[in-house]
């Protein structure tokens, strides 16, 4: 019968080799006190001291602070989408279906067709293969399905 290997997490991990640091116990102490192998605080206490300088790096600062305003601009670029994408559909909502698809704008400059029928909870293939048609796409080209798309669309 085999047993699981038992995992411990960073937390623990780090207060193990942060009390092999202090010196206070011996190791093998400290393996007793926290049921854990000797080796293996041996070993977490060799990857604070290894990685301890890293800590204190002044690149690793930047490249977080780059990082972080990378991943603002992202987000701050997706909340303006959205906002657009509701301020659209604050504009058609309460129609019926056949007003739904009056009220899809074919030559909107940043919502595709399909966004717009998504949006509307629209599932006009009709609507959407007849866009797509004129501007000379294939539709089986767009779907993931292509046997199943095939049989619609021909």
């Amino acid at each position: 019968m085999t047993s699981k290997r038992k995992q411990y997490t960073a937390a623990f991990k780090v207060q193990v080799a942060l009390a092999a640091l202090k010196g206070d116990k011996t190791i093998n102490e400290l393996g007793v006190q926290f049921r854990v192998h000797p080796n293996l605080i041996r070993d977490w206490k060799t990857v604070i001291l290894q990685g301890a300088e890293q800590l204190f790096a002044t690149n690793l600062k930047v490249d977080t602070t780059a990082q972080f305003e990378s991943q603002k601009a992202e987000l701050f670029e997706q909340i303006g989408r959205l906002k657009m994408e509701l301020e659209w559909l604050k504009k058609k909502l309460d129609h019926s279906a056949e007003q739904y698809r009056a009220l899809i704008d074919a030559d909107h400059p940043e919502l595709s067709v399909r966004r717009q029928c998504q949006l509307l909870a629209l599932i006009d293939r009709a609507y959407i293969t007849n866009q797509l048609l004129r501007a000379n796409v294939e539709p089986r080209e767009l779907t993931p399905h292509a046997t199943y798309q095939s049989r619609i669309y021909d």
